[in-house]
C-alpha cells in the first residue's frame, strides 16, 4: 500500500471518531432509519392526553414559556411523519413570542432534515438557522448550521461561516473547540478530494493554520489537541512536515494560551459547580475577564450567561452598557437591543427605550415605528403603567415627525420662528390622544395612569394649540370625575384662571375644590390658598366666609376625634368589665352565700332554747360527746371549703395565664398583586371568607402600589380559610397568601419564624432547594420528586417570594440520596438545585447533636437568624 493510500486510510479514520466526538446534536441524514416514523399512539394514552391537557392551558395562556415548552415535548413523543405539522406549527409559534434555546433547536432542526425533500424545505431550514443565532450564541447551534451548509452550500460558503462563527463565539472557553474541530474536520474532507499536488499543498497549509490558530487560543483541550497536531505532523510527507517542537512562536502562542486557560479553569470549575446558576459567580468572571482580558470575551461570556438566564433585566442591561461603553460599537447594540427585547418583552420602559433608539437612526421609516409600536403593545407588557410608557414615547415621536412634515410644507423660516400646525395635523394628533385615552381605559380598570394621562394632553393642547376652552374640559373632567382630592390639579387650575383676572370664577373654584375634603386631608392645604386669595383679591365678607367656613370643619373635625376617643375608650371598658365580671360575680356569689350560712347558723342557735344544765354525770357526759362530734364535723365542712376555695385560686390563675397568651392570628399578608389592584377589588376577593375588619395596600412615596397587602379578618378560622387563596392568579400573577407577623406578639414572631424549620437539621433529613419557577405549586414540586424515586416525604415547605424556595423533610437516608440526585434538574424552565440543608453555625450554641431538642421551647436557636424578606416599606424606621 502507498504513502498516499495509507493517509488518506488515516483521513477517513480521523473523520469518523471526530464526527463521533464533536457534539451531541449530530444529525442523521436522511437514509438513516427513522424510527419516528413508526410511531403508532393510542388516542386515549397519557402522552395524548397530556398533549390535550397542555392545548387547553395553552389557550388560557399563551404566553406561558413553560407551558410552551412542555407542549413541545409531550407533542414530540407522540409525533410521526404522518402529523408532524401540528408539531411544526406549535414550534413556530413557539419561537415567535421566545427566544428558544439549544434543547428546543437542535431537535428542529434533526427533525427537518428527515423530511427535507424540496428546495423549499432547504430554504425553510436555512431561515430557521438564522433566527436561532438570533436568539443566543452558541456554539452547537453554529456548529450544526456549518453541518448543514456542507450539505448544501458551495464550500467557499460553508468556509465563510465558519469564519463568522468563529469570530462570534470562538471566545467559547469550554464549547469553542467543538466548532474548531468541525472546522478542521470539513478542510480535511475537501484535502481528500484534491488530486492536484499544488492543490494538495495549498489545502495542508490551511489545515495547518487551523491547528496552530487553535492552538493559541485558551480554550479546553489544548493539551490533546497538541498531541494530535504533532500526530497530524508525523503522517505528512517527511518533505512536507513541519517540527512543532522547535516552532518557538508556535510554542510561545501555546504556553500563553494555556497558562490563560489555567487562569480561568477554576471560573469555570466554579460555575459548573452550581449548574451555571450562581449569578455571583457569573459576576465574578465577567469582573476578571473584564481586567485580563479581550472585550469579545467578555461578549462571548455575556452570551453564555443570558443562556441561563435569559429574562433577568439588569443582565442585559450590563450587557448593552458594556457595548455602549466600551466596544461602542453602535451596530452591535442596536442589534443586541433589538435582541433583548423578546427576553425583556415585559417592560415598558426598555420598550420605550428602544422606540428613542429607532428615532436616532436616519434611516428608520414611519411604518417601522409603527410595526415596532404595534409589536410592543402586543408583547405582553406587564403593567398599566408600561403600556402608557410605550403610548408616551410613541405619541412623542408622532408629534415630533408631524412637525417635521409641516415644516418641510411650508417655506422655509427664520430660525426660533413657531412651525405653523394645519388643522389636519392638529386632528390627526387629536385622534392619537382619543386612541390612546379609548386602549388605556381598557386597561388601566383602576385609572391608575389616567390623571397623568389627561393632565398631560391638557398641557399640550394648551401649549401647541392654545386650546384655552379644552383644557377647561379636560381638568374638569379629571376632577369631577377620576379624582376630586387632587390639590396640584386645583392648584393649577386656579393659577391658569387667576391668568385672566376672573376672580369670581376662581372664587367658584376654590369652593368647588373644598367641598368633601376633610380637615387632616393633605389636599386640606387648598383652605390656606383660598384664605390667602381672600385676603389679596377679596372683600372683608369674602374673607370672613372664609374664616367661618374653615372653622367650622375644623370643628367637625374636633367632634369626630371626640365621637372616635369616646368610642375606643367604651370598648375598652367593655372589654375590661367582660374580664372582670366573671370574677366580680363568683367573689359576689360567694359572699354571699357565706352571710346566708353565717346568719342561718346564727338565727339557729338563738331560736334554740338552751337547755338547763343537768345536775346528772352521767346525762351531762353524752351531751358533751355530741358537741366534741359537732366541732370535729364544722371542722371538716371548713377543710372542704378551704381546699374548694384553692381550686377556685387556680382556675383563677389559669384563667389568666391564657389572657396573657396572644391570640390566633387573623391577620394575613398577600405577596405578587397586579400593582393595579384596589382595595375594593381585594375586599370583593377575599369578602367570601368571612367578615374583613381591616384592609390596608402598601403604597410607595409616590402612592402607587408595591403588589402587597395586609388584611385583618374577625376571627382567627376565617383568615385561616382565606389560605386557601395562595398561589391563585389574580390577573397574570399567581398571589402569595400568609398569615402576616404580629409586631406586638413576639410569641407570635416566635412561631411565624421558626415553627416550621428544622434550623439544625437535627435528623439530618431534610434539604432546601431553590431556583425555582415563580408559578410553581406545592403539589407540583411534591410531583416532581416522587417521579423522580423520592417517595418519602415527610413535610414539604415551600416559600413563594420573589425567588421562591422550599425545604422537604425525608424520612429516611435512602429518600434523602434520591431528593439530592435531582439537583440541576430542569423543571419548569429552570434547571433546580437541591442541597442538604446547612444553618449558619452560632458562635454562641455550645450544645451537641446528641443534645438537641425538636421541640421549639427548648431549642436553642442559632444567632445568626435566616434572613426575611420583608419589603422596605415595612420596615421599622
Amino acid at each position: 500500500m502507498s504513502e498516499d493510500e495509507d493517509f488518506k486510510d488515516l483521513e477517513q479514520q480521523q473523520q469518523q471518531q471526530q464526527y463521533d466526538d464533536i457534539s451531541s446534536d449530530d444529525l442523521s441524514s436522511s437514509d438513516e432509519d427513522d424510527s419516528s416514523d413508526e410511531i403508532v399512539v393510542d388516542a386515549n394514552s397519557t402522552e395524548s392526553l397530556e398533549v390535550g391537557y397542555l392545548e387547553i392551558k395553552l389557550r388560557e395562556d399563551p404566553y406561558n414559556y413553560d407551558k410552551n415548552l412542555e407542549y413541545i415535548k409531550a407533542l414530540s413523543k407522540i409525533t410521526n411523519h404522518t402529523n408532524y405539522q401540528t408539531l411544526k406549527e406549535a414550534r413556530e409559534k413557539f419561537q415567535a413570542i421566545f427566544p428558544l434555546t439549544e434543547e428546543v433547536w437542535l431537535p428542529w432542526f434533526n427533525d427537518e432534515q428527515k423530511l427535507m425533500k424540496t428546495d423549499e424545505d432547504k430554504q425553510y431550514i436555512l431561515s430557521l438557522y438564522e433566527k436561532a443565532l438570533d436568539d443566543f450564541i452558541s456554539v452547537r447551534i453554529n456548529v450544526s448550521y456549518c453541518k448543514f451548509l456542507i450539505k448544501v452550500k458551495s464550500n467557499e460558503e460553508v468556509r465563510e461561516q465558519f469564519e463568522r462563527s468563529l469570530k462570534i463565539c470562538g471566545g467559547d472557553v469550554m464549547d469553542a473547540h467543538l466548532l474548531w474541530a468541525q472546522y478542521r474536520l470539513f478542510e480535511q474532507m475537501r484535502l481528500s478530494q484534491i488530486e492536484n499536488q499544488d492543490e494538495i499543498d495549498k489545502q495542508v497549509g490551511v489545515i495547518r493554520n487551523l491547528y496552530q490558530l487553535q492552538l493559541s487560543e485558551p480554550i479546553s483541550g489544548l493539551e490533546e489537541l497538541y498531541k494530535d497536531y504533532e500526530q497530524w505532523e508525523e503522517s505528512q510527507p517527511q518533505d512536507k512536515r513541519q517540527s512543532v517542537s522547535s516552532n518557538v512562536e508556535l510554542q510561545n502562542k501555546y504556553k500563553q494560551a494555556l497558562k490563560e486557560f489555567n487562569e480561568r479553569l477554576p471560573f469555570e470549575q466554579a460555575l459548573k459547580e452550581t449548574n451555571y446558576l450562581d449569578n455571583k459567580k457569573w459576576k465574578e468572571y465577567l469582573d476578571f475577564e473584564k481586567k485580563n482580558g479581550k472585550p469579545s470575551r467578555v461578549v462571548t461570556l455575556f452570551e453564555r450567561e443570558l443562556k441561563y438566564f435569559p429574562n433577568f433585566f439588569p443582565l442585559w442591561r450590563m450587557y448593552l452598557g458594556f457595548i455602549e461603553r466600551t466596544l461602542k460599537s453602535k451596530e452591535m447594540y442596536f442589534k443586541v437591543f433589538s435582541r433583548s427585547l423578546r427576553s425583556i418583552y415585559y417592560s415598558g420602559d426598555h420598550w420605550s427605550q428602544y422606540l428613542r433608539l429607532l428615532q436616532h437612526n436616519p434611516a428608520t421609516t414611519k411604518e417601522e415605528m409603527d410595526s415596532t409600536f404595534q409589536r410592543a403593545l402586543y408583547s405582553g407588557l406587564q403593567t398599566a403603567h408600561d403600556y402608557q410608557l410605550v403610548y408616551n414615547t410613541y405619541i412623542d415621536y408622532c408629534w415630533r415627525y408631524i412637525q417635521e412634515r409641516e415644516k418641510n410644507q411650508q417655506p422655509p423660516q427664520s430660525e426660533g420662528q413657531m412651525i405653523i400646525i394645519s388643522e389636519e395635523s392638529k386632528q390627526e394628533i387629536k385622534t392619537l390622544f382619543e386612541t390612546m385615552n379609548n386602549y388605556m381605559s381598557s386597561i388601566d380598570t383602576t385609572n391608575y395612569t389616567a390623571i397623568d394621562r389627561y393632565m398631560y394632553i391638557a398641557r399640550f393642547e394648551l401649549e401647541h394649540f392654545g386650546d384655552y376652552q379644552r383644557y377647561r374640559e379636560i381638568l374638569n373632567y379629571i376632577l369631577e370625575s377620576v379624582d376630586h382630592t387632587k390639590y396640584w390639579i386645583w392648584s393649577q387650575y386656579i393659577q391658569f384662571e387667576m391668568a385672566f383676572k376672573n376672580f369670581d370664577f376662581v372664587r367658584e373654584l376654590y369652593k368647588r375644590a373644598s367641598h368633601g375634603i376633610k380637615f387632616d386631608d393633605p389636599a386640606s392645604r387648598i383652605w390656606q390658598d383660598w384664605m390667602e386669595f381672600e385676603r389679596l383679591f377679596g372683600t372683608l365678607d369674602n374673607y370672613e366666609y372664609t374664616i367661618d367656613q374653615h372653622s367650622k370643619l375644623e370643628y367637625k373635625h374636633q367632634q369626630e376625634q371626640e365621637k372616635f376617643v369616646q368610642k375606643n375608650q367604651t370598648k375598652e371598658k367593655e372589654v375590661e368589665k367582660k374580664r372582670k365580671g366573671g370574677n366580680e360575680t363568683d367573689t359576689k356569689r360567694k359572699s354571699k352565700k357565706q352571710k346566708a350560712e353565717e346568719n342561718g347558723n346564727s338565727e339557729k342557735q338563738t331560736n334554740k332554747k338552751q337547755p338547763e344544765p343537768s345536775t346528772n354525770k352521767k346525762e351531762q357526759q353524752p351531751d358533751e360527746k355530741k358537741q366534741k362530734g359537732k366541732g370535729k364535723e364544722k371542722e371538716k365542712e371548713k377543710e372542704k371549703e378551704k381546699e374548694k376555695e384553692k381550686e377556685k385560686e387556680k382556675e383563677k390563675e389559669k384563667e389568666k395565664e391564657k389572657e396573657k397568651e396572644p391570640n390566633l392570628p387573623n391577620k394575613i399578608i398577600i405577596f405578587n398583586l397586579p400593582f393595579e389592584t384596589s382595595e375594593r377589588e381585594l375586599k370583593e376577593l377575599f369578602d367570601k371568607y368571612g367578615d374583613i375588619k381591616h384592609t390596608a395596600l402598601v403604597l410607595d412615596r409616590n402612592g402607587k402600589s408595591k403588589g402587597l397587602a395586609f388584611i385583618t379578618f374577625a376571627t382567627h378560622e376565617m383568615a385561616q380559610k382565606s389560605l386557601e387563596l395562595n398561589q391563585t392568579k389574580v390577573g397574570d400573577r399567581p398571589i402569595s397568601v400568609q398569615f402576616a407577623k404580629d409586631s406586638n406578639n413576639p410569641q407570635q414572631q416566635h412561631q411565624n419564624t421558626h415553627d416550621n424549620i428544622d434550623y439544625e437539621n437535627v435528623s439530618g433529613l431534610t434539604v432546601f432547594i431553590n431556583n425555582l419557577s415563580n408559578k410553581l405549586t406545592k403539589d407540583k414540586l411534591e410531583a416532581f420528586f416522587q417521579s423522580n424515586g423520592v417517595k418519602g416525604i415527610k413535610d414539604l415547605r415551600l416559600v413563594m417570594k420573589a425567588r421562591p424556595f422550599a425545604y422537604m423533610d425525608l424520612i429516611d437516608k435512602e429518600n434523602l440520596k434520591a431528593a439530592i440526585a435531582v439537583n440541576g434538574k430542569y423543571f419548569m424552565g429552570n434547571h433546580i438545585n437541591v442541597y442538604l440543608s446547612k444553618p449558619p453555625s452560632s458562635s454562641t450554641a455550645t450544645a451537641t447533636p446528641s443534645t438537641y431538642s425538636t421541640n421549639i421551647d427548648t431549642l436553642e436557636i442559632p444567632t445568626k437568624k435566616p434572613t426575611l424578606l420583608v419589603p422596605r416599606g415595612l420596615k421599622k424606621k
